[in-house]
């Protein structure tokens, strides 16, 4: 079974693929596409106590760029049928481990999917999940490849609540930004700033910060977060719209999205997926990132 070590700041842990499966639904109800389950080992080897669920963020990668998130319901009834499946919430001194599962919903037409994990930053900035295992050998059922497209041509973004349309309009790479309040601003590799423009094609005035969650891969399959903290910062240097809210229908804004990516990424992937909003109006990461944008370095 193949292991993989995966450090953080703060902890450790060693991700170890046990098998991978395919389902077609669970007790919640039928997959939209279908759910490639990985079941894994997640060990303590760091120094001190954690959760891994707290420490670790995982995703799905397809051959195509397209990200899925981890599906929790899906998790939980897999768990409820196997009672040798443990919650990756649970604390684990060092040397201890769980086994778990996590299921990814996605398409039919997905090609080449990989499990990928990284370490979560407390911020919310700055994380980077790396490809760990390969979940499916080639094609879950068969597709082609996507076909190569200019970065600059716009593309759409169809959600249940609303729709948008994203055109690239400058990709910079930077080693530095001048922060508004904290001067000069150094990352951990260099700063990539993703600046589109994107056009409200909804009925209805939107506000893109609760429509949209987004992420950026590189052509190693690496995914990175955005940088929230300095975002606004990367907004003016680069001069573009700091007020994502109260978008109208029809109407453009230039926005700025940064990461911080390695300092050998290239081949740069813009991807995009609707937040999940529950039952009680909270906000939730994106299950699937069907936008991919290529952004041509």
């Amino acid at each position: 079974m193949p292991s993989v070590l995966v450090q953080g700041t703060r902890t450790r842990w060693t991700v170890t693929l046990e098998r991978t499966y395919t389902l077609r639904s669970t007790s919640s109800g039928p997959a939209k596409g279908i759910f490639v389950v990985a079941r894994v080992i997640l060990r303590n080897s760091g120094r001190v106590g954690a959760q891994p669920g707290f420490d670790l963020i995982e995703e799905a990668v397809d051959r195509q760029g397209r990200a899925y998130g981890d599906d929790g319901a899906a998790d939980g009834d897999i768990a409820y049928a196997d009672p040798s499946v443990g919650n990756d919430l649970v604390f684990l001194a060092p040397g201890h481990a769980v086994h778990t599962v996590y299921a990814f919903d996605v398409p039919h037409v997905a090609t080449g999917v990989r499990f990928v994990a990284g370490p979560f930053d407390a911020g919310g900035n700055n994380s980077t999940l790396s490809p760990l295992f390969p979940l499916t050998s080639g094609a879950v059922l068969g597709a082609p490849e996507a076909p190569r497209r200019s970065p600059y041509a716009p593309v759409a973004l169809d959600g249940e609540r609303a729709r948008w349309s994203f055109s690239l309009a400058r990709l910079a790479l930077t080693d530095h930004l001048s922060g508004v309040l904290d001067g000069n601003i150094k990352p951990r590799g260099r700063f990539a700033v993703v600046i589109l423009n994107v056009r409200n094609t909804s009925r209805t005035t939107r506000s893109l910060d609760i429509d949209v969650d987004t992420q950026l891969a590189d052509d190693q399959g690496r995914i990175y977060l955005p940088n929230v903290y300095h975002n606004v910062d990367a907004s003016y240097q680069y001069h573009t719209d700091t007020n994502t809210s109260d978008i109208r229908p029809g109407a453009t804004a230039m926005i700025s999205y940064l990461f911080d990516v390695a300092r050998n990424a290239h081949g740069f992937r813009f991807l995009a997926g609707p937040f999940i909003i529950d039952a009680l109006g909270n906000i939730g990461s994106a299950l699937a990132y069907p936008l991919v944008l290529p952004l041509g370095r």
